[in-house]
């Protein structure tokens, strides 16, 4: 816990200089530029080790100095998104796009933003937008294929993931997101056979292999899916695992289903 207060304290000697012994410390910085890049380090580090505050700080108080310096503030986006605060995202993002109303990476942010908020249309049109000036970008395909998936689209989200892996056949993440695709529109076929390719790979990692194992508890196959959970998992958390994909064979709505499978997408930097 000591690492997010030391970077603070590093914070306020780079940026305000108010104490002595930061006034010592200030004295061996030439200028802004090199205190500006100091301070995105520092910042790096924060993000890195998950101190997001820390990096949002350090962000803001650059801004302070120049409103408009769209590196500082694309890392703003970067390190609200990851956070999970995805109404701040938006509004430095639409700061962004006020800058360069043709900042493609604007408005893949705003679309991560809107996606956080389980909001696909909004998210939908602006990958739309991104993808009209980057139009070969596999990221942006398999964006606009999740924000499809949480709409309930299924035959969109397919051919977007498919137009995605035309890019970057060998893209595992990719891959994966087309079998949880699958395993929203009820082709639990589909899913296994996707994720059976990818799953054992070497370097796959043990989400894949769960989703494997959820793919087989949707179908039914509980051995099956007790087998490849096993793999990664304790007796207990399998058993645990067991009742959730028995809950979810309950569940009557689709929409529930969808809402409970794409939900951690909200929750972290990748995979959104």
């Amino acid at each position: 816990m000591r690492r997010p207060l030391y970077l603070l304290c590093l914070l306020t000697l780079l940026l305000s200089g108010c104490a002595a012994g930061q006034e010592s410390g200030m004295a061996d910085f030439t200028g802004a530029a090199k205190e500006r890049e100091h301070a995105l380090r520092i910042a790096d580090i924060a993000v890195r080790t998950g101190n997001y505050p820390a990096a949002i700080d350090i962000y803001q108080t650059l801004l302070a100095k120049k409103g408009t310096d769209e590196e500082v503030l694309t890392r703003l986006g970067a390190a609200y998104l990851a956070a999970n605060h995805g109404e701040e995202a938006i509004a430095v993002y639409e700061r962004l796009l006020e800058i360069d109303p043709d900042n493609p990476v604007a408005f893949v942010g705003l679309g991560r933003a809107h996606l956080r908020l389980f909001r696909p249309e909004a998210a939908g049109q602006y990958f739309t937008d991104a993808l009209a000036l980057t139009p070969e970008d596999a990221e942006i395909f398999g964006l606009l294929a999740l924000a499809e998936d949480m709409s309930g689209d299924y035959p969109a989200a397919e051919a977007y993931y498919l137009k995605a892996l035309e890019l970057r056949p060998s893209d595992t993440a990719l891959q994966n997101n087309l079998a949880l695709s699958r395993l929203l529109a009820g082709d639990y076929d589909g899913a296994t056979e996707v994720l059976r390719k990818i799953a054992f790979m070497e370097g796959a990692t043990p989400q894949i292999r769960q989703n494997l194992a959820l793919a087989y508890g949707l179908m039914g196959d509980e051995a099956a899916a007790a087998r490849i959970a096993r793999m990664d998992l304790d007796a207990a958390a399998v058993a645990d695992n067991l009742r959730v994909y028995a809950a979810l064979r309950r569940l009557a709505e689709p929409s529930r289903l969808r809402r409970y499978l794409l939900n951690p997408l909200q929750q972290g930097p990748e995979g959104t």
